[in-house]
């Protein structure tokens, strides 16, 4: 949509550009337009050059800054790449909505914290559950460098948990992310062959968390 005039109110230009301030002034080049204009362009002259906020150079904002459009296509095919990638191993292990996911046995865990946190788990009855929801906007490049809790367990006292995927997908996960962060492994597969078609179509083009991993957006 083009851009209103905050003067006119008419579309295509702004008030800096309006034909009809311009024709008001020089109908009237010592009305009170022509003098607010006139502190209006010394103001602009003070304030000096605008500075884009992404690369710091001069001339535009970040809205129509080129370095930042390549940066955001950069970044949508990288993100783009990774949840193939996320589709074809959950494909592979049969991951999706609806397998059974079972606990892992504690004294196989090395780490102390971790492994009494998993005998509590198996004392409150969270041994066996299955994939409930997938969390697609933390199903991203993010994953490779720190943990995300993207993956809902629901169990059949009705108790959920949120972690992260599990280690067989530690080919797309940071080493941190891979190492113990999901406490249960697929005990039971699923066709998942489809898993892509349960996001939205921004999910598969990688276009809704772009901003989000450029840092743009909280």
């Amino acid at each position: 949509m083009a851009r209103r005039c905050g003067y006119c109110s008419d579309r295509g230009h702004n008030r800096r550009t309006c034909p009809s301030i311009k024709s008001r002034v020089a109908a009237d080049p010592d009305g009170y337009l022509a003098r607010q204009e006139k502190r209006r362009e010394e103001n602009r002259a003070e304030r000096g050059p605008r500075v884009c906020g992404w690369c710091k150079e001069t001339g535009h904002n970040k809205r129509t800054c080129p370095a930042l459009r390549r940066a955001r296509a950069k970044k949508r095919l990288e993100i783009k790449d990774w949840r193939d990638r996320f589709c074809a191993a959950a494909e592979q292990y049969g991951f999706g909505l609806g397998s059974l996911m079972k606990i892992k046995d504690p004294d196989q865990i090395e780490d102390s914290w971790m492994r009494n946190h998993v005998e509590d788990q198996v004392g409150r009855g969270l041994t066996y559950g299955f994939v409930s929801g997938l969390n697609g906007k933390k199903l991203s490049p993010k994953l490779k460098t720190r943990s995300q809790s993207c993956v809902q367990i629901t169990f059949p006292n009705g108790n959920t948990v949120w972690t992260s995927l599990p280690e067989k997908f530690s080919e797309l996960l940071s080493s941190t992310a891979s190492r113990s962060k999901c406490n249960y492994d697929i005990a039971g597969k699923v066709d998942a062959s489809s898993i892509r078609w349960c996001f939205d179509p921004s999910w598969r083009n990688g276009t809704d968390v772009v901003n989000t991993l450029l840092g743009l957006e909280d």
